[in-house]
């Protein structure tokens, strides 16, 4: 499960708008709303690629974010 809240800070805390994340993961801006939300997964070259563009740079961390789980 998408951790929303902890993508959506980094976002913002890097400054990065939706649009250009959208534009270089090659999907629609509400696409990866649907994708942050985690109401559709994201694949795992978009995981990849989303990391880079964050500076995600541990498995740990990009586990934390992509691949939580919730009781």
């Amino acid at each position: 499960m998408t951790n929303t809240t902890e993508i959506l800070a980094l976002i913002q805390e890097r400054g990065i708008k939706k649009q250009h994340i959208a534009k270089t993961l090659d999907i629609s801006v509400p696409t990866l709303w649907r994708k942050i939300r985690g109401t559709s997964d994201f694949k795992q070259t978009e995981i990849v690629e989303l990391c880079d563009i964050l500076g995600v740079r541990t498995s740990a961390e990009r586990d934390r974010l992509f691949f939580c789980h919730k009781s």
